[in-house]
């Protein structure tokens, strides 16, 4: 027997038992769609919202994110007309993850529109408002936005702490002294040393490290600029 037939004697069942896997790993996904969907059917009220949710996530852990998206678009919707609050905030979270990994615009409106809910909720859950702002927070690395990243970064520092959940602070004017300018600048050199910090496994030629660099020490060089007036 010559080697590629060899090769090819022993490839033959592992290529079919991997296909067999694959067959059955979308077998066992189909049939907990359908199961979803069947139990959705026949809930109503906020069971319904709840099947809604649970839709989208089981189409987010299949990477079917077109579909995970209309799911919680549809359990935002429906929670909204039953005044559901909290399930609406936690479905706009879900349409904003499912819009985020198919590379869609505006996935940061529906975090943000998560937040705005849980703002005016007395008991709001820090722990989804985390989850809204650490996926801005990587929009706003993505496209460089250094003060975008500053903000995101002290709203999480601020619930980590216990702090109330608020709206961030409406910006500011350029600072006048002296002394706001050095604080200013001390947090940026700190949201600089954090970058690097996580990004100390990639190669210092990746394009988002770079970016995420350059634009941070642009807002940095800015405000040393304002420091010397």
């Amino acid at each position: 027997m010559t080697t590629n037939s060899m090769m090819k004697t022993l490839l033959c069942p592992a290529i079919l038992l991997a296909a067999f896997f694959q067959y059955s790993t979308l077998a066992a996904q189909a049939d907990r769609f359908q199961q979803l969907e069947t139990e959705m059917r026949a809930a109503s009220g906020a069971d319904r919202v709840e099947k809604l949710i649970q839709l989208s996530d089981a189409y987010l852990d299949a990477g079917q994110y077109d579909k995970a998206a209309n799911w919680a678009d549809e359990a935002g919707d429906f929670a909204r007309k039953l005044r559901l609050q909290y399930q609406r905030a936690v479905a706009l979270n879900r349409e904003g993850k499912a819009m985020m990994l198919a590379g869609k615009k505006k996935a940061g409106n529906r975090f943000e529109q998560s937040l705005d809910i849980l703002r005016s909720m007395d008991s709001p859950d820090k722990n989804l408002a985390l989850n809204n702002l650490v996926a801005l927070r990587t929009l706003a690395q993505r496209t460089g936005k250094a003060k975008d990243i500053v903000e995101i970064e002290d709203q999480i520092n601020r619930i980590s702490n216990n702090s109330a959940l608020s709206a961030p602070q409406p910006p500011s004017s350029a600072p006048v002294t002296r002394e706001e300018l050095r604080e200013e600048i001390g947090v940026l050199q700190k949201e600089i040393a954090k970058q690097q910090a996580r990004n100390s496994g990639v190669a210092p030629n990746s394009a988002d490290y770079e970016k995420q660099k350059q634009a941070l020490e642009a807002a940095l060089a800015e405000r040393e600029a304002q420091s010397t007036r």
